[in-house]
C-alpha cells in the first residue's frame, strides 16, 4: 500500500488526495454492507485517513516522501493501513462473488477472505490482488505494473499491467500514475 500513498505524493495535488480521502471513507458503506461492524474497522480507517492528510500536508515540504516512508517504517500505523485495505478488497470480493466464485473451486468467496484476504500476516495471492486493484487502486486513477522475476529466457522482465480500458480495450489513461510491484515466485 506505501506504492499507492507515495503515487499520490508523487502527483503533488493536494486536491486529489481530499478527493480519494473522500471516496475511501465512502467504501465504509461498502464494509458495512458485507456485514463488517464500524467498531471493527473505524481505527483502521482513522489511521488511512491521518496519512492520506499527512502526505497532502507535506507536499509543500518537498520532503520526497521522507514522512511517508517515516509512517510505514512504524508498525503499528502501516498494519492498521494495511487491514484497513485488507477488509476493502474482503468486502469488495464478497460484493462481487460472482466475479470471483469460479477461480475458487473448493471454497466460496466467504471461506476464502476469510482465510487467505483478512488474517494478518497472510500475502496477498492473485486472486486478492485483482480485487485490490479494482476496487482500490483502478478507481483513484492509477495502474499496477507486476514485474516478474520468474528467470524466463531473454534479457526482458515479464510484466503485466492492470489498468482501466475502455470498450474499445485500450486504456483510459496509458500515463496514469503506475505503481510498481515485483513478483518472485
Amino acid at each position: 500500500m506505501f506504492g499507492y500513498f507515495e503515487a499520490l505524493l508523487r502527483l503533488g495535488d493536494p486536491m486529489k488526495i481530499l478527493a480519494e480521502e473522500s471516496r475511501l471513507k465512502s467504501l465504509n458503506n461498502l464494509l458495512n454492507s458485507v456485514g463488517f461492524q464500524e467498531e471493527i474497522y473505524e481505527d483502521f480507517v482513522d489511521e488511512t485517513i491521518s496519512l492520506l492528510r499527512g502526505t497532502a500536508a507535506s507536499i509543500p515540504c518537498h520532503d520526497d516522501g521522507a514522512a511517508l516512508l517515516a509512517s510505514f517504517n512504524d508498525a503499528g500505523l502501516s498494519n492498521a493501513i494495511i487491514t484497513h485495505f485488507r477488509l476493502i478488497t474482503s468486502a469488495w470480493m464478497k460484493n462481487h462473488a460472482e466475479s470471483y466464485q469460479p477461480f475458487l473451486p473448493d471454497k466460496s468467496v466467504d471461506e476464502y477472505c476469510g482465510t487467505s484476504i483478512e488474517p494478518y500476516q497472510v500475502e496477498i495471492e492473485h486472486l486478492g490482488m485483482n480485487a485490490l486493484i479494482e476496487a482500490v487502486i483502478n478507481p483513484a486513477g492509477m495502474a499496477v505494473e507486476i514485474l516478474y522475476l520468474d528467470r524466463s529466457e531473454g534479457n526482458e522482465v515479464n510484466s503485466h499491467r492492470f489498468e482501466l480500458l475502455g470498450p474499445d480495450g485500450q486504456a483510459l489513461n496509458p500515463h496514469a500514475p503506475t505503481i510498481r510491484l515485483l513478483y518472485r515466485p
